[in-house]
């Protein structure tokens, strides 16, 4: 009987709710009262195919044009994340998961109260952000930012990597006593970062993680040994991303005599069969590029015979084709980009560039698209020059409209394809 009472209570009770609210007019009819709400429209994802060119600025924040992949013209930027202004960043490079929906970067939080309270102290962390809207805008992560479990103001950072499946992050510093890259997992669907493992080495003055192999089997890294700068080899552990440096690491790029210092990079073939590795002084003098051969078993590195290649005597940087094929060197004191063929059997560079294209003399490291069609520079303050790429040849011509406003005072860049 009191299950019965109860059931009537709670219908009588139904029933006269239902009485007052229909007099009060409730419900938005005919007799007044506050509209149904509409809920939002979910934000229009960016289309398949669509590239962003984003911009890591010390002045305008981070902004994002997108890349035209027809004609290879550049929108006027915008601000990407208007929520959130960041700090300088070091000039570490953005990274994006293969699936476009996850980017990173690196900022130093000044003002750790306001921007970054969990730090406790100024220090390095990696904001997360998801790619939406229609133009590339992002969106921070709930989790951001992430701390690469470093808080310290003595370390200097000095590169942030992912892996080729969009698992890992690498970040990597050194500080006066030692050199370090941790490893960061990816969640694939929160996009939040989980420090998995650190590498840590007293044995090199200096460590950058450059590049993975295509296989992602290696990373690679630019470091510094007594002789002068070498290339750090690690095995990486498919399931942890942990990292082991693998017998014979560090292999020697270029012997020094100690009074100038020589800068590196690292660049991995698409086939993964070569390395190389422009060399360039201090004083902008380039010794050339060396390739090193690979090993497939074992990640060992060999001296192509022949090396350094010479491309050009004030090359400061250089950037692969997609297929392998060609080299372009920046040489800002000439004020071109030299394009050098490739031997993909032998890895070895041509003696003399096929082409070049002139540009202006304060620029920053060129940009190829993920389709391999465009190379994008930031010129002359707030430009860009996009130049289409010869699929033949590898030769530049500049794409109509060139140059492109663009950030003022870009610090680094990315382009993101959406799959």
């Amino acid at each position: 009987m009191k299950l019965q009472a109860t059931g009537l209570a709670r219908t009588s009770a139904v029933s006269f709710l239902m009485i007052v609210l229909a007099a009060c007019g409730s419900g938005g009819g005919p007799t007044g009262g506050n509209p149904p709400v509409t809920p939002a429209p979910p934000p229009i994802p960016p289309a398949s195919g669509s590239e962003f060119y984003y911009q890591t600025s010390f002045l305008a924040d981070t902004m994002v044009s997108t890349l035209n992949t027809s004609t290879g013209a550049l929108s006027a930027p915008i601000d990407a994340a208007p929520s959130l202004p960041l700090e300088d960043n070091e000039g570490l490079l953005p990274q994006a998961t293969p699936s476009g929906k996850f980017l990173y970067i690196e900022s130093f939080c000044q003002n750790s109260v306001l921007d970054c309270p969990e730090l406790g102290s100024p220090g390095s962390v990696i904001y997360g952000f998801s790619i939406g809207g229609p133009n590339g805008t992002l969106t921070t992560l709930p989790g951001s930012p992430f701390y690469p479990d470093v808080i310290d103001l003595q370390i200097m950072p000095t590169g942030l990597l992912m892996d080729r499946l969009g698992k890992f992050l690498f970040f990597s510093f050194f500080s006066q006593s030692s050199s370090s890259i941790v490893t960061l997992a990816i969640d694939s669907n929160t996009g939040n970062l989980t420090v998995t493992s650190t590498f840590t080495t007293a044995s090199v003055g200096f460590l950058l993680a450059e590049a993975v192999d295509p296989t992602n089997t290696y990373l690679y890294a630019w470091s510094v040994i007594s002789t002068g700068p070498a290339i750090s080899v690690f095995s990486i552990n498919p399931t942890t991303g942990a990292l082991t440096e693998i017998p014979g690491s560090p292999f020697s790029a270029f012997n020094t005599n100690g009074d100038i210092t020589y800068n590196l990079q690292v660049l991995v073939s698409p086939s993964g069969n070569f390395i190389y590795a422009p060399v360039t002084s201090a004083t902008y003098s380039s010794p050339g590029v060396d390739v090193f051969s690979v090993n497939a078993t074992t990640g060992v590195l060999t001296l192509v015979s022949g090396s350094p290649f010479p491309v050009g005597s004030s090359t400061t940087t250089a950037v692969l084709g997609l297929s392998g094929q060609y080299l372009y060197a920046v040489q800002p004191a000439l004020q071109n980009i030299s394009v050098y063929d490739i031997d993909t059997n032998t890895g070895t560079i041509g003696p003399a560039p096929q082409s070049m294209v002139s540009v202006a003399s304060d620029f920053s490291a060129p940009i190829i698209d993920p389709n391999g069609q465009f190379l994008v520079v930031n010129q002359a303050e707030g430009t860009a020059t996009s130049f289409a790429i010869d699929a033949t040849t590898g030769a530049l011509t500049p794409v109509p409209g060139s140059p492109f406003a663009v950030a003022s005072q870009p610090e680094a860049v990315a382009i993101v394809r959406i799959p």
